[in-house]
């Protein structure tokens, strides 16, 4: 995918013309570059979720315009025109070993190869192929998928989603429910991904740690649509308005604003660089001060 993913006034009503209508997304403008990370995040109900699933159609916007890899997608389009971006862009949902169903690891990743008219030969190289890229044993690949530890089906849940080759992969809290370590290897193994593939990535988490260690690009959202977007360098530079959005700091800067709040003289554009190298080297050279200083009044 060569071009950006644009949202033109996108929203979306979920049961619109009924008693249980309810207008969860309204005036979405963003772009979400190519072959970056972008991190989505708000509170819980903010829109995040109904905006990641109009990245691969498994919703159609009910206003406003789409642009993606050369489609528009409007609230008129046909679900059969569709189906070709949703072999673009896949998603990896919250705890997405819900998802399997087969008798074995091997044709679980299998299915969606099959299901878009892939030979069963084909398939399974490709199942084989994410499998390993996930890094699931081979010896497992023949067990049922119900069989395995919760991390190990989180990975053929995965492996699914990559089995279909997207463009564009997009996470919606992939790490939920694991502890720190699996949390790490988990997006590590996504980032090695989108290093070596040039897969897109779009993540949407509560983690603000993963957005200042990964993200290159963040959307704010709140009440159904977009409210800030920008470097994490950006958006974690106004530590009040995010408290006033009920987001966190990211440790590292909540850290450096302690700080700086407790050392008023050193420079207050470090907490958004979200860099302790920088605030290692002021804390030096006020010491260094204050000790030159002291050699003078003597």
């Amino acid at each position: 995918m060569d071009q950006p993913i644009i949202f033109k006034q996108v929203g979306h009503t979920y049961s619109a013309g009924t008693p249980f209508e309810f207008r969860a997304m309204h005036d979405v403008n963003v772009t979400i570059p190519v072959g970056r990370v972008t991190a989505i995040i708000g509170h819980t109900g903010s829109g995040k979720s109904t905006l990641i699933q109009h990245l691969n159609m498994l919703l159609r916007p009910t206003e406003g315009t789409i642009e993606l890899d050369n489609f528009t997608v409007t609230k008129d389009s046909e679900h059969g025109s569709l189906k070709p971006l949703r072999k673009k862009v896949g998603v990896v949902f919250q705890f997405p070993e819900s998802q399997l169903f087969e008798e074995t690891v091997l044709k679980d990743v299998m299915f969606g190869p099959l299901n878009f008219k892939v030979s069963e030969e084909e398939a399974e190289r490709i199942a084989r192929e994410k499998l390993a890229l996930v890094g699931l044993p081979e010896y497992l690949y023949e067990r049922s998928p119900f069989d395995l530890s919760g991390g190990q089906m989180r990975r053929v849940a995965i492996a699914g989603v990559l089995a279909l080759e997207p463009e564009v992969l997009v996470l919606d809290e992939p790490t939920a429910g694991l502890d720190p370590l699996g949390h790490k290897n988990m997006m590590e193994m996504f980032m090695n991904l989108h290093r070596q593939d040039g897969i897109t990535l779009v993540m949407v988490t509560h983690q603000m740690d993963d957005v200042a260690d990964y993200a290159d690009y963040v959307v704010v959202m709140e009440g159904g649509t977009v409210v800030k977007k920008g470097s994490p360098q950006e958006i974690f530079a106004d530590s009040q308005w995010l408290e006033a959005k009920q987001l966190d700091l990211p440790r590292a800067t909540g850290f450096l604003e302690d700080i700086v709040k407790a050392n008023p003289t050193l420079d207050r554009s470090i907490t958004t660089v979200l860099s302790v190298a920088d605030l290692a080297d002021q804390l030096v050279a006020m010491k260094a001060a204050q000790v030159q200083g002291g050699h003078h009044a003597r």
